[in-house]
């Protein structure tokens, strides 16, 4: 019977998972400039019929992410017949499957109960639910984070790095648990011969990088130094050697609001200085009073990629992102010890306050995301203007400093819909579409 109703709960658990991510699926996908941008690198490749060995771009214009994204998503736009639908169906579908994925490994980590605990904060915390609706590639990661902190776990050296090196593929913020991966295996006992292991992790890191390490040595040598100077000089820059993100009160101010906003982010969509410090004293419980191996790397994985992060100055929120995992593990453990009857009143607390969230208006578009069918009516009003002429899209709104304005969503869908934009001074007609307040209206420029 008891196994029979914890069947019952995870069942229950996936098919609120599944709603709160496909809740109003048509109306909260997301498009952008970035997303633009990625979708039309993927549709070149496919009509230059190349094989891609670098992936989407930094906000340095040096340095690039690993390929897998796009050979991630390149035959599902291909079988989409390259609309956005099917590629945002399938990023929402994988973070659905976040939640079995870590109840999985957190129950041979830990235990059943912790697993429950953990899925189910998956499932409801607004910060993994925004993922899901942003459709980012950087959050792929927490696909694999789960097999990845068990293989760690276990020191299985080959899978460790392997997995490790796929998530700095897709993005680089796993960079920041380096310090607490590289410490945990010299402070613990090596599973065999030093050596072997040492050619098994080089091994598992080297495999998922020799596409993006091909191209460095082709196009770009300069690349590789420039990494290696990377940490360095962010260092540097924080300790107040190179003027470049000085710890000044700005900073320390703009960290500690990131901080708060991280720690309130698994129960608030927004920064809450109480939830803050409410999880702030679990933190504590947890450092104080948990103990074990197991504990004893998330401790310090959690400390040292925090102080990573810290280091980095006014860091974006995705840049916690694999630090998330491990306050979801920690929040979890402090609370295995508690009752069904009180967990339950937790959780639902947890439901009664996000649920405008949840069902309300999505909060991106009054920050300015503009709605997807929204942008598709403004691009067929604007084709339907030019009459056949080429065109070229500029734009006017947020993040307009980036490259093309920030106006790659337009251009694609310009291009889904018959007309691939041109460059301005071969364009016949050129528009200027402008953003402000979370409405969109566009100008025709002869």
């Amino acid at each position: 019977m008891h196994k029979f109703n914890n069947s019952i709960y995870i069942l229950l658990l996936a098919i609120i998972s599944t709603c709160l991510h496909l809740y109003k699926f048509d109306e909260i996908i997301s498009f952008h400039g970035e997303l633009g941008h990625n979708y039309f690198a993927v549709r070149n490749f496919y009509e230059s019929g190349v094989i891609s060995l670098v992936g989407p771009p930094t906000s340095h214009q040096w340095l690039s992410f690993g390929p897998l994204f796009y050979w991630f998503i390149s035959p599902i736009l291909y079988f989409g017949r390259f609309d956005i639908y099917l590629p945002a169906l399938v990023m929402t579908l994988v973070h659905i499957s976040i939640v079995p994925i870590a109840f999985v490994f957190i129950n041979k980590l830990f235990a059943f109960k912790n697993a429950i605990i953990t899925a189910t904060l998956l499932a409801l915390s607004p910060v993994f639910i925004q993922f899901s609706r942003d459709a980012r590639f950087f959050s792929l990661v927490l696909v694999i984070y789960w097999p990845f902190l068990y293989a760690l776990i276990n020191k299985h050296y080959f899978l460790t790095f392997f997995l490790f090196s796929i998530m700095i593929n897709f993005h680089f913020t796993p960079l920041v648990l380096v310090p607490g991966i590289v410490s945990y295996l010299f402070l613990t006992k090596h599973n065999g011969n030093l050596k072997n292991n040492l050619i098994r992790a080089a091994l598992g890191l080297f495999i998922p990088q020799i596409p993006y390490i091909v191209h460095i040595i082709l196009n770009s040598p300069i690349t590789l130094i420039k990494l290696l100077a990377w940490v360095p000089y962010r260092i540097a820059g924080f300790v107040g050697i190179l003027p470049k993100n000085n710890l000044n009160s700005e900073v320390i101010t703009a960290n500690n609001q990131s901080i708060v906003g991280f720690f309130s982010s698994i129960v608030s969509p927004e920064n809450n200085l109480a939830i803050a410090f409410f999880i702030l004293i679990i933190l504590i419980y947890y450092f104080l009073k948990l103990k074990g191996e197991v504990h004893r790397l998330i401790k310090l994985l959690f400390l040292t990629s925090l102080a990573a992060v810290y280091i980095h100055g006014d860091p974006p929120s995705h840049y916690y992102l694999p630090i998330l995992p491990l306050l979801i593990i920690i929040v979890s453990s402090s609370l295995v010890k508690l009752n069904f009857k009180l967990l339950a009143a937790l959780f639902a607390m947890l439901v009664i306050f996000n649920v405008n969230y949840y069902f309300g208006d999505d909060v991106r578009f009054k920050q300015g995301l503009i709605p997807y069918q929204r942008q598709v009516k403004v691009v067929r009003e604007i084709l339907q203007d030019a009459r056949g002429a080429s065109i070229h899209l500029q734009r006017v709104g947020p993040y307009d400093h980036f490259e093309d304005d920030y106006a790659q969503n337009y251009q694609y869908l310009a291009w889904l819909y018959g007309s691939k934009p041109v460059k301005a001074d071969q364009a016949q007609v050129i528009y200027t579409i402008y953003e402000k307040d979370g409405d969109v209206t566009y100008q025709r420029n002869e």
